[in-house]
Formats: C-alpha cells, sequence, structure tokens
C-alpha cells in the first residue's frame, strides 16, 4: 500500500495541480460582469426635513454572475437604497456598500462608480396661504357674479423656506362659468407651480353665486336705501 501512494509520485502531483486547476477554470468559466446605470432611492428621511440637492442621481454598479443569470438584469431589478435616518441638516457624505444594494440571488457587486454621494438635507416649514378662484368666461346676458365663496378659504403647506417665503396664495384650477344662469359649484384642484411643496390640500370646494343683473341691482339699491335710513335715523 505504502508502495503505490509513492509510486510515480510526481505524477500524482501533477495530476492533482491540474485536477485543481480545471475546477477552478470550469468553476469561474461562465462569470461575467455588466454595468447598470441605477437610481439611488432614499428611506426615512427625517420628519420636517427635504432633501435640498444630491451630487449624482445615479450611479454605475458592476453586477457580477453567471452570464445566463445577468444577461437579462435591468435597473428595475436591482435597487440601491440608503437609509438617511440618523441625518441632520446640511450636507453629508453617504458611502455606498454593498450591503445597500438590493440583488437578485447568485449575483454579486462589483466596482460601484462613484463609491458615494453628497446630500443636502433643510429643514422645512408650514405655512397658511389663501386660495384664490381662477374664474374663467363671462355668465349669461343679463346676469352677473354676485360673489365667490371658497371652502376652506385657505390651507397649510409645508415645504422648504425658500420655496415659501415668496408663497402668498393657491390657484384653483380654472373655472368656467360662460353663459351660465345660475349658481354653480364644484369641487376642483388646486394648482402648485412649487414641486417642493408637500403636505398639500389636493381639492377645494368653489361656489359662484350668479345672479340678474336687474336683481343683484335691486340688492345694492336696497342695502343703499337702509344705510341712508339708517343715517337719517341717528341723525
Amino acid at each position: 500500500m505504502k508502495g503505490f501512494l509513492t509510486k510515480n509520485i510526481e505524477l500524482k502531483v501533477l495530476t492533482l495541480i491540474m485536477s485543481v486547476f480545471l475546477w477552478f477554470f470550469v468553476t469561474a468559466r461562465g462569470q461575467s460582469e455588466i454595468i447598470l446605470e441605477l437610481p439611488v432611492e432614499f428611506e426615512n428621511v427625517p420628519a420636517r426635513y427635504e432633501i435640498l440637492s444630491i451630487s449624482n442621481n445615479n450611479i454605475s454598479v458592476g453586477i457580477i454572475g453567471r452570464e445566463r443569470l445577468i444577461k437579462n438584469l435591468s435597473p428595475k431589478d436591482i435597487h440601491v437604497r440608503l437609509d438617511l435616518k440618523k441625518s441632520k441638516e446640511g450636507e453629508s457624505i453617504y458611502y455606498i456598500k454593498p450591503s445597500d444594494i438590493d440583488l437578485p440571488p447568485l449575483v454579486n457587486v462589483g466596482k460601484i462608480e462613484p463609491p458615494y454621494v453628497i446630500v443636502k438635507l433643510q429643514r422645512t416649514m408650514e405655512k397658511t396661504v389663501q386660495v384664490k378662484p381662477v374664474i374663467t368666461g363671462t355668465p349669461r346676458k343679463g346676469f352677473v357674479v354676485r360673489s365667490i365663496e371658497v371652502s376652506p378659504a385657505s390651507v397649510t403647506v409645508e415645504g422648504l423656506l425658500k420655496t415659501l417665503e415668496q408663497l402668498d396664495h393657491i390657484n384653483t384650477e380654472p373655472i368656467d362659468i360662460t353663459d351660465a344662469d345660475k349658481n354653480m359649484e364644484q369641487y376642483v384642484h388646486l394648482i402648485y407651480k412649487e414641486k417642493e411643496i408637500i403636505n398639500r390640500n389636493e381639492m377645494v370646494n368653489v361656489k359662484v353665486i350668479i345672479e340678474g343683473a336687474a336683481t343683484a341691482a335691486g340688492k345694492v339699491a336696497d342695502k343703499g336705501a337702509d344705510k341712508g335710513a339708517g343715517k337719517g335715523a341717528d341723525k
């Protein structure tokens, strides 16, 4: 038995080395890498904070695996998620680790470029602003708009300080009263031109009171007479 083990020892060692090499070759064969441009997603942004700027919205990630597993991968199959739970106001650097990348089974992360993103957070504020109804068109001939009622008349919004400083009202979507001869009441959307505004009120109720011109004029005259009578009584 001993002789069998020691006989042709050089050949046996060479065979073992070639077997190991062949095993590595077969195992490694089929391993490929693709580069995907992936958007960076942010989770757990602290309450009352908003992302003001990001150094880059996308990163390049090398995905390594057997060719049959990665050849059909697309950016929607892989997610880069950064947790901002412990973030503070101002600029911070966040290094992207393989553990921040959600991968399908049996594939791995290669090179990440750039390896970090710079995120700037800013505290948000609340502000109450008036709702301004937007009316288009005119009533039917002989009718006028007596008044416009909005409910709620004001809304409280949240956003970045620089955005809300210049905001004093929110417009509604247009309400067309062309040829109207009676009251109109609609629920309409508010129009937010500022994308940074959050916690929005989406809709308000607008009631347009429309009366005949003669009726409206009569009410105005009656009010004038009442005021005159009141002044006379005072004297």
